[in-house]
């Protein structure tokens, strides 16, 4: 874990931006259940109970992220690979962190899924999450913990002078209604939030936009970053250096 500067001081007075991405791979193992389809049947693996154990990887599932400092206010926005954000995982990011950081993050974290099916499961501990993802396994949901802070922490390490610009752009080319009969409604934004650094080299972006990104089945039994992950590789492509990018 990331070292200082830590104790994090209230922020007293205005301060301008200030901002750093992280991405690290899930702590996962392969043979975890998979969360979004039907329980389905066997082969069980040592990490499923009911569910069928997966058996390959394609695109590794990630955790990214973007610190932000700026005003009087720090904000963490995290993304997960998984099909949706346990409640229990963004409480316990936030108490772990206070407690690693000295300064109170309830209510400064927004977590995000990017709604892979090919996500891990057995991250939440209700009945609703044990039908979609196999029942609760604690020390898959210790670990996924433990590498968010950790993350942040190495991220609020890095905070540097930012600039932030925001556009929308209309595009009906990701995506398309699957559903005839629905009413004629289709949302085309895409949204991007992208941040430079004081020079104006690119530091990274994260785009918002409704895509329902499900390509591989159960019956492959992969855990995958599944569409988002295609999209989100091909637009760092884009540039000519490294930068964060997360849907």
């Amino acid at each position: 874990v990331a070292s200082g500067p830590f104790p994090l001081a209230p922020l007293a007075e205005p301060v301008p931006l200030r901002a750093a991405f992280a991405g690290a791979l899930m702590p996962i193992p392969l043979g975890t259940a998979i969360c979004g389809f039907a329980p389905g049947g066997k082969p069980p693996s040592p990490y499923t109970d009911q569910f069928p154990g997966t058996k390959h990887i394609y695109q590794h599932p990630t955790i990214r992220l973007v610190a932000l400092e700026g005003g009087q206010e720090r904000l963490l926005i995290i993304r997960f690979d998984l099909v949706g954000v346990n409640p229990d995982l963004l409480r316990r990011v936030e108490e772990d962190l206070s407690v690693a950081t000295g300064y109170d993050w309830h209510g400064h974290i927004i977590a995000n899924a990017s709604h892979t099916h090919s996500g891990t499961g057995r991250l939440g501990n209700s009945a609703i999450w044990d039908l979609m993802s196999d029942t609760f396994f604690p020390a898959l949901f210790e670990r996924m913990v433990a590498a968010t802070v950790a993350m942040a922490m190495e991220a609020l390490t890095r905070l540097e002078p930012a600039q932030f610009g925001y556009g929308v752009v209309e595009t009906d080319a990701l995506h398309n209604d699957r559903r005839c009969e629905n009413p004629d409604v289709q949302d085309d934004r895409l949204h991007l939030f992208r941040f430079d650094r004081a020079d104006g080299s690119p530091m990274g972006l994260f785009m918002v936009h409704s895509v329902h990104g499900t390509i591989l089945d159960a019956d492959e039994r992969h855990i995958s970053r599944d569409a988002i992950g295609g999209i989100e590789d091909k637009v760092k492509e884009s540039f000519d250096s490294e930068v964060e990018v997360f849907m």
